[in-house]
């Protein structure tokens, strides 16, 4: 029996069982062709394969209906699809293969970066270091009141291929004296910083690297009247995420209520409707975190933590499982690791 057969009985055997659990796929972009080191890209024809699968043998259910039933409902079993950070391929590339096939998505859009003139800061870290020209000996790079000096060592020499080198491996895999590996150092020391800080600092390494960044149409985000033609489509819930992709327990208590209260009224004022949903930025949480959902308005939340939704699952600590550029096969193997 192949991968696709194993899921079919799999999926048979949940249904109609009381407790069954639920699943909820996060997925970031729908996007090929690009330098991707966070795995975020899972190209058209791959999401409409897996998009195909879902349809065939689960039941696609909105988020809040999942996190309502705690993913039993008596009938196949239950999965969620949604998006984080609001990439403009969320409507362009995205909603259009939902539709097709009538299946429901919740977005989680970062508020303050809604027709941005510039890129996400980790796609404007990948223009400096993840491109093919050579790198300085070092990088002098600032963190706020503070400086880190980083030898660059072999990682400086030119790539050839980028695209190829950050497939690899992960970030946090990568050696130290690797392109990838030095992206992820850089990484490590910018995600601390608070938004303007961290955009001071990529503004000096520009200029250190000698690169001129300008945000590319491939990496834009949804502009304020996109995510609103998004919201409208049938079967979207839009979530917050933040407002400027802050990793969370890096900030004071009344900092994190704000990213997350701000957020959501921004995001109600745009689309005129109850923002119920929030998923953390990075996955990142504490104990805080988690207790500041609820006080913010949120009737769950979202982390990057793998597992299943149940009757056990805490409405803000939802988990959720990466979708990431599978051929169907491969798709279709994981959700049946998933489910076993």
């Amino acid at each position: 029996m192949n991968v696709v057969g194993r899921l079919r009985t799999l999926a048979g055997r949940l249904a109609g069982r009381r407790g069954s659990p639920g699943i909820v796929l996060m997925y970031h972009r729908v996007a090929s062709d690009l330098v991707d080191p966070w795995r975020l890209c899972v190209s058209p024809a791959n999401f409409a394969a897996q998009l195909e699968v879902l349809a065939d043998r689960f039941r696609v259910v909105t988020l809040r209906e999942l996190v309502a039933t705690r993913g039993s409902d008596g009938a196949r079993p239950s999965v969620a699809i949604t998006f984080d950070d609001g990439y403009a391929d969320n409507l362009h590339a995205a909603a259009p293969l939902l539709v097709r096939l009538g299946l429901p998505a919740t977005f989680f859009l970062t508020s303050g970066t809604l027709g941005s003139d510039r890129e996400f800061w980790w796609d404007e870290l990948d223009q400096l270091l993840l491109q093919p020209g050579e790198l300085p000996s070092h990088l002098d790079v600032p963190l706020g009141d503070d400086r880190r000096t980083i030898e660059t060592g072999p990682a400086a020499a030119p790539l050839e291929d980028p695209r190829s080198a950050a497939a690899a491996c992960v970030p946090w895999e990568a050696a130290a004296d690797t392109r990838v590996g030095l992206y992820y150092s850089v990484w490590k020391s910018l995600c601390a910083l608070d938004d303007v800080a961290r955009r001071a600092a990529l503004e000096e390494l520009a200029r250190q690297v000698g690169v001129t960044v300008a945000r590319r149409d491939s990496h834009r985000t949804l502009n304020r009247t996109e995510a609103r033609a998004l919201a409208a489509l049938p079967g979207v819930e839009i979530g917050a995420h933040s407002v400027t992709h802050a990793s969370l327990p890096e900030c004071t208590p009344a900092q994190q209520l704000q990213q997350m209260q701000q957020s959501r009224r921004d995001l109600e004022s745009m689309i005129d409707r109850p923002v119920p949903g929030f998923a953390y930025p990075f996955g990142d949480i504490s104990r805080r975190t988690l207790r500041l959902a609820g006080s913010a308005g949120f009737d769950y939340a979202c982390t990057t933590e793998a597992g299943c939704v149940d009757r056990a699952t805490r409405p803000h600590r939802i988990p959720r499982i990466v979708a990431e550029d599978w051929p169907v096969e491969r798709f279709a193997q994981r959700l049946a690791e998933v489910l076993q």
